[in-house]
């Protein structure tokens, strides 16, 4: 599911609801800064970072990793 499709359940899901104190939470939870922004970034760097960050996660689902130890060694071997 991609984020418009996410949006779009989630429009639909509101949509249904009917409880006014749940429609105010979920407003004031929008309202709220987020941790993290990415406004300054521009596109290529926000399309890179979500490269490099899938990467990371095929790597990390293929086993393709090292332990805190191995890397240590690893870059104490090249001094």
């Amino acid at each position: 599911m991609n984020i418009n499709d996410k949006k779009l359940d989630l429009i639909a899901k509101l949509m249904k609801v009917d409880d006014e104190a749940i429609l105010s939470r979920v407003k004031e939870a929008l309202k709220k800064k987020p941790v993290y922004s990415n406004s300054s970034m521009d596109q290529e760097e926000e399309t890179n970072l979500i490269k490099v960050l899938s990467e990371s996660e095929a790597d990390y689902k293929a086993g393709r990793v090292h332990s805190q130890k191995e890397v240590e060694a690893y870059f104490k071997a090249k001094k």
